[in-house]
């Protein structure tokens, strides 16, 4: 399937056009489909000079001058008012959300931690010679692994014990009152 040789755009390279003054051009807010326009993806572009002469902008925002001050914290208040609103009723799902992605991302690292501890990339090697006959290959792959795994499985569980895990309080055993001389007033 062959594209339509489409013409060069005007002002294009080309054409000998290096850059094209801004064109005063129609503003509208309604776009013609493509597929409709005439000469189908050969519209000139419209470059609109949206600028006076000597035109500045104001120092201080209009926003932020002292008259418009109050309804501009009015407005950001009212904003932001709207936001807490649409979220606090959101928290439950997002709470939800949570609680589902972190028992989603405990399962991944546990097995993740669980393949590496294995050495579960050496398989395949191991495979291989013993799909070879190549029985010296095979035992030293599995004693490579087997001080691996032991290495590994130390630094696992030292990982296990210095994780941090929530822990019960246990309410300390009351014992009688003690017979200071303070506790007693003398």
């Amino acid at each position: 399937m062959t594209s339509p040789e489409l013409p060069p755009d005007p002002g294009s390279p080309e054409e000998g056009h290096e850059n094209l003054p801004a064109v005063p051009g129609e503003v509208s807010r309604e776009v013609e489909p493509v597929s409709r326009q005439k000469g189908f993806l050969s519209a000139r572009a419209v470059y609109a000079d949206i600028t006076s002469a000597g035109e500045r902008r104001p120092v201080i925002p209009v926003p932020l001058r002292p008259e418009n001050l109050r309804g501009t914290v009015k407005a950001f208040a009212g904003l932001n008012w709207y936001r807490a609103r649409v979220h606090g009723i959101r928290l439950p799902l997002y709470v939800l959300a949570l609680l589902a992605w972190a028992v989603a991302g405990v399962f991944r690292l546990g097995w993740k931690v669980l393949h590496w501890w294995l050495l579960i990339e050496q398989h395949p090697l191991r495979a291989k010679a013993i799909g070879d006959d190549d029985y010296k290959a095979w035992l030293a792959l599995h004693r490579a692994a087997q001080d691996t795994r032991r290495f590994r499985g130390t630094v696992t569980a030292a990982g296990a014990r210095t994780t941090p895990r929530r822990r019960t309080r246990s309410s300390p055993a009351r014992s009688a009152p003690s017979a200071s001389p303070r506790s007693t007033g003398q």
